[in-house]
């Protein structure tokens, strides 16, 4: 199996081959861009590396728990506020004036799981991701 790191270095490497190659055959066709090389290395990536390359299933499973597990925290503290609102006063005033700020930063950590398990679905071409 091949890990990201090692998979986009060499992806890198190969792109540049790639390029070194057009570049050999013909002197008179213009050497496809580097994105178009990025996808022929690419490809061959995947042709070279077959079964042996796996989906970080792992990530994606507990990313996705570990959103499970931050629900109920959310709605603690959430329980918390509502009860302060309706006129309870907690033992330690400092407590809850730490509460808003651990709900935000729950909340941008939710937010940076959901953006980052899209991605952890690679390996796929650079430019889609992008839309080109």
């Amino acid at each position: 199996m091949v890990s990201a790191h090692r998979w986009f270095e060499e992806q890198a490497r190969l792109t540049t081959d790639v390029e070194k190659l057009f570049r050999q055959v013909s002197n008179r066709l213009a050497v496809p861009t580097h994105s178009a090389c990025t996808g022929v290395a690419f490809n061959l990536m995947v042709l070279r590396h077959g079964k042996r390359y796996e989906r970080p299933t792992k990530l994606i499973k507990y990313g996705k728990l570990f959103l499970h597990h931050l629900e109920p925290e959310c709605r603690e503290i959430q329980d918390f506020v509502d009860m302060v609102a309706h006129g309870w006063r907690p033992v330690r005033e400092e407590w809850f004036q730490e509460q808003p700020e651990l709900r935000d930063i729950i909340d941008q950590t939710r937010r940076d799981i959901e953006r980052l398990l899209p991605v952890a679905k690679w390996p796929h071409h650079p430019c889609q991701s992008h839309g080109i």
